[in-house]
Formats: structure tokens, C-alpha cells, sequence
């Protein structure tokens, strides 16, 4: 969706998220102001739920709009306005809501007072409020609400399904970490040699099984193997994969977490 596009989903039982919910979008601005990304709901008109982009140049997620000011968070970093991809997230459970920026948690607030977000018979507008003003200005691309709180892990592998949107993203802190159910954790995937000639070696930190994974730049697999979990160290024969020289990305994935590193073929 670009510029000056906007559209509307009909109301139906399936977006009149009470309970819980994430809403998520990968978003490429043109300008800074008020413009929403997300909408179903309205200060004016009914209590629901949105994400938008402020004029200050932060990400904001509110429920509840037209009662109460209470239930909104704004992101702590700004969104750039330079052609970069950035993609935002947020979720709200009970007394608890967060913000994501590119798969990693920015900021979380924690109410007094449980909430549970209104319904509305209004429609879900995607790139404009619902009175199809506030329009957004730039591009909006991969739109996901979902009917429960995602957990930090899933919300990375969401933020990470796009290369071609990784590729320009201002990433905060997604490169060599560990995201499990529990919250972010700082992590080192190590990886050598980095540039790597024939033979890459991982280093595997834990005693799970886990999936190993290498795709180019573009997203394209070129590797997947099996990792038992009995060896802290995997030897990649590069060799027999036949690659180019260039850029390209190693993924981990065990049970509770996804790792994601990226190496360079001599």
C-alpha cells in the first residue's frame, strides 16, 4: 500500500478483539506527522484499538481512545523518514502492553487497572483513521492482527520474515541475540571465521536440538541441516554448497529461541 491508498475491512466478530491482541505492520514513512497505520477504533466515536506514527517522529499503540487516555505507549526511538523499512508491533494483554521495533522489545508499560479493549461495529482501516482522515504517507506492507499477546520470540521471527525489508531496516539490537518466551536477552551467536572461506564453524551454546539454516540476502534457503544438540560445535562445509562469494545469513532455531547472524563468504 503507498501513498495516499488507504483500505477498509468490514466489521466482523473475527477483529473485535476483546482479551488480548497484537497488531503489526512493516511501514516505510515519507514524512513525520500523525498518521495512523492501524485502525479500529476512534477517539471520537467508539473505544478499539490502533497503531499509528506521531508528529514527534514515535510509534504509538492505544486501546480504548474515546474513554480513556490511559492505555497507550509510545515507542522511545524514532521512525525514520529516509526510504528505510521499519517494521512495528504491539501487543496488550490484561494490564500489560508493549512495543516493538524491528522484532525487539522498545518499551512496556504495566496498568493498575485491568482492561479488556471495546468493541465496535466500525470498520478495520489500514493506512487512514476510520474517518479516512490522518492519512498515512509513505508505504505499508504485511499487515497482521492477531487475537492473543505474541510472545517476544514470535514477534522477532514476524519482524524477520522479510529480507528485502531487512536488508534496509534500522534495526535496534536484532543482529547476534537471543529472544526467548521470557523477553529479549543479549546473546553472541558465534560464528568462524567470519569471513569464512571453506569451512564455517557454530558454536552452539545449549543442549537442544536445534534447526541450522543459511539463505542469501534475498531469503533464498541454500541449507538446512539438524543439530542434535550433542555436539557444542557444527562444522558447515561451504564448499560443498557451491557459494558465492558475498553476503549471507545464518539462522538458529530451537524450541524457545531464534538466532540470526550474518557471515561472509571469501
Amino acid at each position: 500500500m503507498d501513498t495516499h491508498c488507504y483500505a477498509r475491512v468490514p466489521d466482523a466478530p473475527s477483529l473485535d478483539i476483546e482479551d488480548e491482541i497484537t497488531v503489526a505492520a512493516w511501514v516505510k514513512p515519507a514524512k513525520r506527522s500523525s498518521q495512523k497505520i492501524i485502525a479500529k477504533g476512534d477517539s471520537k466515536i467508539a473505544d478499539g484499538y490502533e497503531l499509528s506514527l506521531l508528529s514527534t517522529g514515535k510509534a504509538s499503540f492505544r486501546i480504548n481512545q474515546q474513554t480513556s487516555e490511559t492505555y497507550k505507549i509510545n515507542s522511545t526511538t524514532q521512525y525514520p523518514i529516509d526510504g528505510t523499512w521499519i517494521h512495528i508491533a504491539a501487543t496488550f494483554k490484561g494490564t500489560n502492553m508493549k512495543i516493538f521495533i524491528n522484532g525487539v522489545q522498545n518499551k512496556s508499560l504495566t496498568f493498575a487497572i485491568p482492561a479488556s479493549v471495546g468493541p465496535n461495529t466500525l470498520p478495520l482501516v489500514i493506512g487512514a483513521a476510520v474517518d479516512e482522515t490522518s492519512n498515512f504517507q509513505g508505504s505499508i506492507d504485511e499487515v497482521s492482527v492477531y487475537n492473543y499477546a505474541l510472545q517476544a520470540n514470535e514477534i522477532y521471527a514476524l519482524a524477520s520474515g522479510s529480507e528485502e525489508k531487512n536488508n534496509t531496516a534500522a534495526r535496534v539490537r536484532t543482529e547476534n541475540i537471543q529472544i526467548n518466551n521470557e523477553g529479549v536477552l543479549q546473546y553472541k551467536t558465534h560464528v568462524y571465521p567470519n569471513p569464512a572461506d571453506n569451512t564455517l564453524f557454530v558454536e552452539l551454546t545449549h543442549a537442544k536440538k536445534s534447526i541450522i539454516s543459511i539463505t542469501d540476502m534475498n531469503g533464498r534457503l541454500l541449507h538446512r541441516m539438524l543439530a542434535t544438540g550433542e555436539n557444542n560445535e557444527i562444522a558447515i562445509d561451504l564448499g560443498e554448497l557451491n557459494l558465492e562469494k558475498g553476503l549471507y545469513i545464518l539462522c538458529i532455531q530451537s524450541s524457545d529461541s531464534i538466532r540470526k547472524t550474518k557471515f561472509l563468504k571469501k
